[in-house]
């Protein structure tokens, strides 16, 4: 629980960073560039990559706090369950 209470969304949003950054390099050796000037694409690149960072890292805090409920949860559930044990009474057999 303290690892996606302590979680900052940073992992993610590497991942997305690097898949925004191999994106923008492929656009740019395929010459896709468009109507736009070199610092134009370039900007627009940029502002692609970082967005996609962004992105990943919101969605890597959502991840962990929604991890960090259900496993509140979980443990709510687990204590309960302990809680209301009531084993039935021992019976002699003979």
């Amino acid at each position: 629980m303290q690892r996606h209470r302590a979680a900052c969304g940073c992992e993610l949003g590497s991942i997305f960073t690097l898949i925004a950054v191999i994106g923008l390099g492929a656009y740019l050796i395929t010459g896709q560039g468009g109507p736009w000037s070199g610092l134009g694409t370039l900007a627009r690149g940029l502002t692609w990559v970082v967005s996609m960072s962004v992105a990943g890292k919101v969605l890597g805090l959502g991840y962990a706090r929604l991890r960090l409920i259900q496993l509140g949860r979980e443990l709510e559930r687990s204590q309960t369950r302990i809680h209301s044990f009531n084993p039935p009474p021992l019976t002699r057999t003979e």
